[in-house]
């Protein structure tokens, strides 16, 4: 099966109209080439990082809209569906508080203040507060659904207190919630395990029968790895010995401790005849999880391209000639913004689920 596919059974949902979407904490732009992969449309996009919004305009020829926390309500268009790929990392959640409702004008005051902490070495700064950030437009503009993802963790992040908090404040804003973790190996060669909050408004849609909504039945495949990967590749990409050797060390020391002691997994070279483990941020900088092996040289890193591929961002792919143009950036900052994206096929398939319901409710 050609790896540039969308995959899907027999019984995937075509929609039978146009919807427009809005794209908070963006990133690279998954969730918009997954839902107009499905006749959305979008029609805000928004970003803080620098370096995604460079990639976002280079692949799109479109601006971030800017920080959430900037926006006024009323200035954002109404749309169909809310997506947002927002960040758990900083969020630590204290206790159960009083007044947990993210407040525009106090949010300076707010980063310190009770619900999800706010965190003064968390990457983003204002990253804990991005969830009230989101809650605010969603109460305010109304979509009649929203898609928001998240790493699996949430689910247990602070003894799943982050958890509770969010399906309550979701609850408390009219929406019904479905939530599932879905591994994108089933559409791309990696495992990659993903939560996705689906959010209904009850007063647009009727949410009274069980099944209203079903998500989608991941595809029967099997992916290689072996597949996306470049037969040739330049020299820098190849471990240094002095590297090399340091991740050996600490896979054999590794491997010496007791079973409740264990940190990590030093490294994992992958079987070119299945899937990889999950690409990270950090994988260029000091990753592992990711490496190729060399007949006569040190294992590899991946390269970028390889990365997109990885990402399932064929279609990114197929609008570059050449694919040293396809980033802007450095290797580094192409590896993380890929280990923050979200997985295209997976947001189409679950998009099409969304769109069924919307549309036979």
């Amino acid at each position: 099966m050609n790896r540039q596919q969308s995959i899907f059974d027999k019984d995937q949902y075509n929609p039978k109209s146009s919807f427009t979407f809005t794209e908070f904490c963006s990133g690279i732009g998954g969730f918009r080439i997954g839902l107009e992969s499905i006749g959305g449309k979008t029609l805000l996009s928004s970003e803080i990082d620098k370096y995604a919004i460079q990639t976002y305009n280079h692949w799109f020829n479109e601006d971030s809209a800017g920080d959430l926390f900037d926006f006024n309500p009323k200035d954002i268009p109404h749309h169909d569906i809310l997506t947002a790929g927002f960040p758990c990392q900083p969020f630590s959640v204290a206790g159960v508080v009083s007044n947990r409702h993210w407040d525009k004008t106090k949010a300076k005051d707010q980063k310190k203040g009770t619900g999800f902490k706010y965190n003064d070495n968390a990457e983003g700064g204002d990253q804990g507060q991005i969830f009230y950030g989101l809650l605010d437009i969603i109460k305010k503009k109304r979509p009649r659904a929203t898609i928001l993802e998240n790493v699996r963790g949430l689910i247990s992040h602070d003894k799943g207190r982050t958890w509770a908090i969010i399906q309550e404040e979701l609850k408390k804003a009219n929406y019904d919630i479905r939530f599932k973790v879905i591994d994108a190996v089933h559409w791309v060669p990696q495992h990659r395990r993903r939560i996705f909050i689906i959010g209904f408004d009850k007063k647009q849609v009727n949410t009274t029968q069980e099944d209203y909504f079903v998500f989608p039945t991941e595809p029967v495949t099997e992916l290689r790895i072996g597949d996306i990967l470049q037969k040739r590749v330049q020299d820098k990409y190849t471990l240094r010995d002095g590297t090399w050797n340091s991740l050996q060390t600490i896979k054999a020391r590794n491997r010496a401790l007791p079973k409740g002691q264990k940190k990590g997994f030093g490294f994992s070279l992958v079987d070119r005849d299945g899937p990889s483990r999950t690409l990270t941020k950090r994988y260029f900088k000091d990753g592992a999880e990711v490496l190729i092996e060399q007949k006569n040289k040190n294992p590899r890193r991946l390269t970028p391209l390889e990365g997109l591929r990885l990402m399932g961002f064929d279609h990114i792919e197929k609008q570059f000639k050449d694919p040293k143009e396809i980033f802007s950036v450095s290797d580094s900052q192409a590896f993380r913004q890929l280990g923050n994206a979200v997985v295209p096929g997976v947001v189409e398939a679950v998009g099409r689920e969304v769109l069924r319901t919307l549309e036979n409710t």
